[in-house]
């Protein structure tokens, strides 16, 4: 039997992969909210900041998903790339067959393709959001080639959102935070917050009473810091933890157990 049947589940209550699956809490809806007005007001570059682990990557694919949308203008064009791993001018590449729609048969036609675009964008109608996750993670050529394109867009119809983890801002370039016009800040869970989300990935999944009690939830809290891949992680550990002891209900200990048979780097939030 699986888990979720034990506990009179349709799913999994905290598998991913649906769009419904993406909880829009209090502190998303709060983001989100700043990120449409930054492309809405056709700002040129802003700053999303969260610790690891918050939601950043979710709220970026999201977005790419669910392009932000003012009543009296086009949906945007949604543009997502990540740092991770990229080297000189690896991003103006990657960025320039992304804008173009073609695949460049040379990485040295890449500026000369992002130029173009740029200034037929400066000259249309549309607009285009980039999302620029890991920029944290910048080799220092690829940094570099960010603030190019940052530079080089100034006239097109382009706002740049840069994700950056809030423990490592201080190794982003000081140019590029300097110039952002709005910093958004995606914060760790609150006990409220993280109660909710459960109650709400429950009740997705045909559960309408409560199944973790509230000192089970406070537990999940501390252990986690507010972080949701850590709630999602211990909330469903514990529920198969509860299903294999026969439990009627997720209690604190279910909690502690699951968190102690962690690896002891994750048992809480790093």
């Amino acid at each position: 039997m699986s888990y979720w049947r034990y506990w009179n589940l349709n799913a999994a209550p905290f598998a991913e992969g649906d769009r419904d699956s993406f909880y829009r809490g209090q502190s998303v809806e709060e983001a989100l909210a700043r990120i449409e007005f930054v492309c809405g007001q056709r700002r040129k570059l802003a700053t999303l900041v969260a610790g690891s682990g918050v939601g950043k990557t979710r709220l970026l694919n999201y977005l790419v998903a669910n392009p932000p949308r003012e009543s009296d203008e086009p949906q945007p064009r949604v543009i997502s790339l990540s740092m991770i791993g990229l080297q000189q001018g690896e991003l103006a590449e990657r960025l320039a067959s992304r804008l173009s729609g073609t695949r460049l048969p040379r990485r040295s036609q890449a500026w000369s393709t992002l130029t173009d675009c740029f200034a037929t964008s400066a000259r249309g109608s549309g607009h285009t959001l980039l999302l620029v996750d890991d920029v944290e993670s910048s080799s220092v050529e690829a940094e570099a080639d960010l603030i190019r394109i940052v530079r080089a867009a100034d006239e097109a119809r382009l706002s740049v959102v840069l994700a950056i983890d809030s423990h490592l801002a201080s190794t982003v370039s000081r140019w590029l935070i300097e110039r952002s016009y709005l910093q958004v800040e995606l914060p760790a869970w609150d006990y409220h917050q993280t109660n909710h989300f459960l109650h709400y990935a429950l009740a997705r999944c045909g559960r309408s009473e409560p199944l973790f009690t509230e000192a089970a939830v406070v537990r999940l809290q501390e252990l986690s810091r507010g972080a949701a891949r850590r709630i999602v992680q211990l909330a469903d550990l514990a529920l198969i933890g509860g299903a294999v002891g026969q439990a009627k209900w997720i209690d604190e200990q279910i909690v502690l157990q699951v968190a102690q048979e962690l690896p002891k780097s994750l048992s809480i939030a790093a």
